[in-house]
């Protein structure tokens, strides 16, 4: 049996599979240092930086403009291959993001499995794979999955802790240095653990099939949109690594439809308080000429 099917198979009676070192140790750096200048500050106006919309986690949307080793683990052949056996060979990457936990004692990312898809119009749940890979070393605050519950049926859903009591033999956790990755499946029930003692770093990338349709949710606030790509990075690809990427594909494209915004008042405040700073800005602009004009006068009148 090759590694390949090794691994599927693994990933088919756990719904969780490790994988073998991806990326260069290089390419890991480059990843770390990129990914550290975008949490200096929240992204805004002009500004790249951290989206947050809640208090234990900043989110990093479109990483794969951060730097090329971002791409190379989004196509990497290795994963490619677990994917295309395990979903089909129309997936794609619906997902790229990035995700810091600040240190807390609080439990605040239960037990569930992902809603994603529309389930008044899909009977049988499709499969959807996603990659995680740690950039810092995680001992706390690691990713934790029940083995083979990706098999159980229902729709998706928080899991009480009463109810995982009877998984405790089954729990996967997955704590390992930066640089590690793991595969699941996001059918089976899954959690960040607590405490989280360090922060944490990890990219999340999600994978499925983008004619299924999504959850209203997801449609509102705009998730799974079309991927943003640094031209500078996508040299001597593929089709296939183009057809994964999305390169001409439509589904998620919705034409003169704005995203739901999650924070409506405080961001009109955040609006009307910048337009009060360039108001303020332009009139100290217009008082400078005006006294510069003032003094060139003077000065002319002097010298006859």
């Amino acid at each position: 049996m090759s590694e390949i099917e090794k691994l599927i198979q693994t990933l088919e009676e756990d719904g969780i599979v490790l994988l073998p070192e991806l990326l260069a140790e290089s390419e890991l750096s480059a990843m770390q240092a990129s990914f550290d200048m975008e949490l200096k500050q929240p992204r805004w106006n002009t500004s790249s930086g951290y989206q947050q919309n809640e208090k234990w986690r900043l989110l990093l949307e479109d990483v794969l403009t951060l730097d090329p080793a971002f791409l190379t683990l989004a196509i990497h052949p290795l994963a490619r291959s677990i994917f295309s056996q395990y979903i089909g060979s129309s997936y794609i990457l619906a997902e790229a993001r990035g995700w810091e936990t600040i240190a807390t004692q609080r439990d605040f990312h239960g037990w569930h499995n992902d809603a994603w898809y529309d389930t008044e119009k899909v009977e049988t749940r499709p499969r959807e794979l996603k990659i995680g890979y740690y950039l810092t070393d995680v001992e706390t605050g690691h990713f934790e999955y029940i083995r083979a519950s990706h098999k159980l049926r229902g729709i998706p859903r928080h899991w009480g802790k009463h109810e995982i009591a009877q998984f405790s033999d089954d729990i996967v956790e997955v704590k390992g240095k930066a640089g590690s990755a793991f595969i699941f499946d996001t059918a089976g029930i899954h959690r960040q653990s607590s405490p989280v003692l360090t922060p944490r770093r990890v990219l999340l990338y999600t994978y499925h099939d983008s004619s299924v349709p999504i959850q209203e949710k997801d449609m509102k606030y705009g998730r799974y949109h079309s991927l943003l790509l640094r031209a500078s990075f996508l040299g001597g690809l593929s089709d296939e690594e183009r057809r994964v990427l999305g390169f001409g594909n439509m589904d998620y494209f919705t034409r003169f439809e704005r995203p739901k915004r999650r924070y409506p008042l405080l961001h009109e405040t955040i609006r009307r308080a910048m337009n009060l700073r360039l108001e303020w800005q332009d009139i100290a602009h217009e008082t400078k000429n005006i006294f510069n004009g003032i003094r060139r006068r003077l000065r002319k009148n002097q010298n006859l």
